[in-house]
């Protein structure tokens, strides 16, 4: 017997959006006596006309993280470059020896990095590096899975904010991610009474790029073709890894059975995710899956693979992920439709290492 799979794909803009929430006027006396300067990021709804419809989930998860972000200003006099900025509280970072000057307009941006710059492992990764300020990036992703989201690298640039030091506003930053992200989720049919998954393997992925900014947005810039204000060059190796999740056949990793009030991408039914570089997918590029199905009280053996290349698009994107999602059912045929990213009722977001 046969099994028929449905693969959809679905691709979502990873924004970490800033809003500021909360303002201050000079008749605030808190202010007279305070001139730190304040930088707050928050998730909001982000929708663009004819762009991905996307509510970013992951903000949460950067505030639990707590990382800091190091912040530049293009305006040389205020000696800010490259300046590390903790965590205070409620989405605000704050540096009490950074502080405004009543004469200077700043143009501030920030950047993340997970893990910190220059820690971790070059080699087996994962490993970031950069410079210009955060504008030149190289990112190795790991050698080998790990389902703990804290096993990749992750890199968050944000857009360019105009500030007046006489003002002293609470500066928000709007953060693009750079990586791209991949999650598979899988299922079995009501007419499957058991189904285990022993191997499943993503080969042919490319874990290593050097990237350039040649575009930096304000948060008023609309977004380019691909969902993304930042625009950048990539010079991506054509080393390549295969991502692997096995255990033994007679401990598979049990297949729930889909319900509808879940939906395809609930967590419960995720298998894999993991981050990765920005890469067009290429012959090499193959998702296979082997897996246990009882049939007629008997556990039957079957292997299947995938060429991602034949789906459209083809392209793991940057600052998005991609959504497969496999249902194994009994049938003569084997079947695949693709939810393109900018078309899919999905709502969704993407993940930081946590």
């Amino acid at each position: 017997m046969r099994h028929r799979f449905f693969i959809y794909i679905a691709m979502g803009s990873s924004l970490l959006a800033g809003v500021m929430s909360t303002s201050c006027t000079k008749d605030t006396p808190a202010e007279k006596e305070d001139a730190s300067i304040l930088f707050h990021v928050k998730s909001q709804q982000y929708v663009v006309a004819g762009t991905s419809r996307t509510i970013v989930e992951d903000t949460e998860e950067l505030l639990n993280l707590e990382p800091p972000i190091y912040v530049s200003d293009e305006n040389s006099a205020s000696g800010i470059n490259n300046r590390e900025i903790d965590f205070l509280s409620a989405g605000i970072w704050r540096d009490d020896n950074l502080r405004w000057n009543n004469n200077l307009t700043y143009t501030f941006y920030g950047y993340v990095s997970l893990p910190e710059p220059n820690q971790g492992n070059s080699g087996s990764g994962p490993y970031i590096s950069n410079s210009q300020n955060g504008r030149y990036v190289e990112i190795t992703q790991p050698d080998s899975y790990d389902d703990d989201p804290g096993h990749w690298a992750d890199y968050l640039l944000s857009y360019r904010v105009s500030a007046r030091g006489a003002d002293r506003p609470i500066v928000n930053l709007q953060f693009e991610r750079v990586t791209s992200g991949v999650e598979l989720y899988i299922t079995r049919g009501s007419n499957i009474p058991d189904a285990k998954v022993t191997c499943v393997t993503f080969s042919g992925v490319k874990r290593k790029t050097r990237m350039t900014l040649t575009n930096h947005a304000t948060n008023g810039d609309s977004p380019g073709a691909t969902g993304m204000k930042n625009l950048w060059s990539n010079a991506t190796e054509n080393e390549t890894v295969a991502y692997v999740k096995q255990t033994t056949e007679s401990d598979g990793f049990q297949v729930l059975e889909f319900e509808e009030a879940k939906g395809k991408y609930h967590t419960d039914y995720r298998f894999m995710r993991f981050l990765t570089v920005p890469q067009t997918l290429g012959s090499v590029n193959t998702l296979e899956i082997a897996y246990q199905v009882l049939e007629n009280n008997t556990w039957q053996l079957y292997d299947v693979m995938f060429s991602l290349d034949s789906y459209k698009p083809a392209e793991w994107t940057i600052g998005h992920k991609v959504r497969y999602y496999l249902n194994i059912d009994t049938s003569m045929e084997l079947q695949a439709v693709v939810e393109r990213w900018d078309t899919s009722n999905v709502i969704e977001g993407t993940f930081i290492p946590d």
